[in-house]
């Protein structure tokens, strides 16, 4: 059985899209026990990608934390004059 390629463009929207079948790459030189090919695998599955983003997201947190317990210190002091 021939293993090939099964990804689409990212413009691709199969609820509006009318093209039948889909446009997948059908390329068969895949990478080992994947459903991407070696030029697509990498752009399916940015490597560290999913990692930058939490941390970023805890970053924000952080800071909206920080500026939330500021906000809150500048209120105490300000009904404490």
């Amino acid at each position: 059985m021939t293993k090939e390629c099964t990804y689409l463009e990212p413009d691709y929207d199969a609820h509006t899209s009318r093209i039948s079948p889909a446009p997948y790459c059908g390329c068969t030189d895949m990478r080992e026990g994947s459903s991407f090919c070696n030029a697509h695998y990498p752009v399916v599955y940015k490597e560290g990608s999913g990692l930058r983003r939490r941390h970023k997201d805890i970053r924000t947190a952080n800071a909206q934390w920080d500026l939330a317990s500021t906000f809150n210190e500048v209120v105490l002091e300000l009904e404490g004059e």
